[in-house]
Formats: structure tokens, C-alpha cells, sequence
């Protein structure tokens, strides 16, 4: 076939393993990390993730001055902010970087 024609299915495949690693391996260990640091957080089936830190404002700031952006909530969630899951590098990157944020 034309190689337009692999083009979709290539990019179906590596999407869904990308899809696969976030799910299987990337949200475990953030939750895992979360559940140990006693953060709340809501799981879903998606590749994001609502967390709930103790001060939603300083948590944003923190992470944004460390070139990790989340998206803060608006009412009736404005306690949490929205992260998107990433490729298990980014996600330990993340947790260092709020781990720093937890003893601040």
C-alpha cells in the first residue's frame, strides 16, 4: 500500500501504546507516590488526573515556577487543580519536584 495509507495505522499504534504506558505504568506510580505522601487525589479511566492539595494556589504557583503546568479548577473543584498524565520520566520529575512543594 501507498505509505499514506500506513500513516494512520502507524500513528493508531504508537498512540494506543502511548495510551497503554500512561494507564498501565505512568498513573500507578503517581498514585502510588500520591497514596504513600498522603495527597488526594480522584482516579479515573482517563490520562488525567484531579488532585487536591492542602493549598490549590501555592501547589500552581510552586509547580508553574518549576515549569510544570497543571490547570487550576474552577467551582464547584476550585479546591483541586487538573494533570494530564505523561511519559513515566515527566510523571517522576513531577513527583520530585512536589515533593519539594510537601516540604516547603
Amino acid at each position: 500500500p501507498p505509505r499514506s495509507t500506513l500513516f494512520p495505522y502507524t500513528t493508531l499504534f504508537r498512540s494506543q501504546g502511548i495510551v497503554k504506558h500512561l494507564l498501565e505504568e505512568s498513573k500507578p506510580a503517581l498514585e502510588k507516590y500520591f497514596d504513600e505522601n498522603k495527597v488526594k487525589y480522584f482516579s479515573n479511566q482517563t490520562n488525567f488526573m484531579l488532585v487536591e492539595p492542602q493549598d490549590t494556589v501555592a501547589a500552581v504557583k510552586f509547580l508553574k515556577e518549576n515549569k510544570i503546568l497543571v490547570r487550576p479548577m474552577s467551582p464547584p473543584i476550585s479546591h483541586t487543580f487538573r494533570m494530564s498524565l505523561r511519559m513515566l520520566p515527566d510523571m517522576h520529575r513531577f513527583m520530585e519536584v512536589y515533593s519539594r512543594f510537601l516540604k516547603s
